[in-house]
């Protein structure tokens, strides 16, 4: 007796199901690629701009344009220099003995540190005068700012009254 196959045909596939996830994993692959050969202090930069980001949206101590604004330069410059040292490095052959890119992330990584204990001082219990002195270091103290806020206020009301 013969045997009798049926013929189970499979489901129509849309290619651009396929199409979408083959180009979500190149994506991805190529972000991996990236992340790895990133020196070490420019991982740790991103991930600190990061939480900087997080810590303004969550404290409201500064503008969260003004944060935007600050990171995404920090984070152009580094790459800039980590990429025009290198390339200068590779063609002429010009060695200051360290890697200049990742002196530079590490200066910003400090300056990001400070950004993210001023941001938490506002919720969390940091001691006044650590915060004190980092808004000395950078500058102005809470007090200072809140007077030039005031006087640029003045400033714009008798400015829009003439």
């Amino acid at each position: 007796m013969p045997v009798v196959r049926q013929r189970f045909d499979a489901p129509p596939r849309l290619v651009s199901d396929h199409w979408a996830l083959a180009f979500v994993k190149w994506c991805l692959a190529w972000m991996l690629v990236f992340w790895i050969g990133l020196p070490a202090a420019v991982k740790l930069l991103v991930i600190l701009c990061g939480f900087d980001l997080l810590s303004c949206l969550l404290t409201h101590r500064s503008g969260l344009r003004e944060t935007l604004r600050r990171v995404s330069v920090t984070l152009l410059l580094c790459g800039a220099v980590h990429v025009v040292y290198a390339t200068a490095k590779d063609l002429s052959g010009f060695n200051v003995g360290f890697e200049l890119g990742t002196a530079v992330a590490l200066f910003y990584v400090f300056g990001e540190l400070v950004e993210i204990t001023l941001n938490c001082s506002t919720v969390a219990p940091i001691p006044p005068q650590l915060v004190s002195w980092l808004e000395r270091a950078q500058g102005m103290t809470r007090t200072q700012k809140k007077q030039v806020a005031a006087l640029k206020d003045v400033e714009r009301i008798s400015h829009d009254a003439l």
